[in-house]
């Protein structure tokens, strides 16, 4: 499949150095993963790195385990290895989850163990990502989380199915001697909803 090929050092234009000085502060990658690509429209990158930004550094406004359980259900949906790869990393060191639960996820099942906030935002965001959210899932989030968190809930998803897709268009590899965990599931979750 054609791609959009990984721009080098050299080879980025004056007027992205401000984008790159800010993915520099966040990305355990350079300016690899989706930062890469973001770099081809500067504008749009910069406005989804405050995005970003504003999820992962500016707010304590959502859970930090409810987003990330959220983004590593994006990724393994998705099958965006690098993305899988940093948040699966990024949850572990955090201790967000246990290695079982992240292996229950990459399986494409529910993991075990879920507190009721965190059950609730598994079955918001797996309803979400199948057609929209139910009334029922819609209701215990609300319940759970609220409605300040359930609608940055639902923005988080749509930053993050953006981030998904430009790392599939770029076809993004793992940084060199990093090693890939995420299973070739053709449709992970599916059993949860029949």
């Amino acid at each position: 499949m054609p791609s959009l090929r990984r721009l080098e050092p050299d080879e980025f234009p004056p007027e992205v150095q401000d984008l790159v000085a800010q993915v520099l502060k966040v990305s355990a990658d350079g300016v690899g993963g989706p930062f890469n690509l973001m770099l081809r429209s500067p504008e749009m990158g910069r406005r989804l790195m405050a995005l970003l930004s504003y999820f992962n550094d500016e707010t304590q406004i959502l859970d930090p385990q409810v987003r990330r359980l959220a983004v590593l259900m994006l990724a393994r949906r998705s099958s965006v290895r690098y993305a899988w790869w940093t948040h699966r990393r990024r949850a572990l060191s955090a201790r967000q989850f246990t290695a079982a639960q992240i292996d229950s996820l990459n399986q494409g099942a529910r993991p075990g163990g879920l507190d009721p906030k965190l059950k609730a935002t598994f079955d918001f965001v797996l309803s979400l990502m199948t057609g929209g959210p139910s009334d029922a899932a819609t209701s215990d989030a609300l319940r759970q989380l609220g409605e300040v968190q359930l609608v940055e809930l639902v923005a988080l998803c749509g930053t993050y199915t953006t981030v998904a897709y430009l790392l599939k268009t770029g076809d993004v590899d793992l940084p060199e001697g990093e090693s890939d965990t995420l299973l070739p599931l053709a449709a992970p979750f599916s059993e949860l909803l029949s």
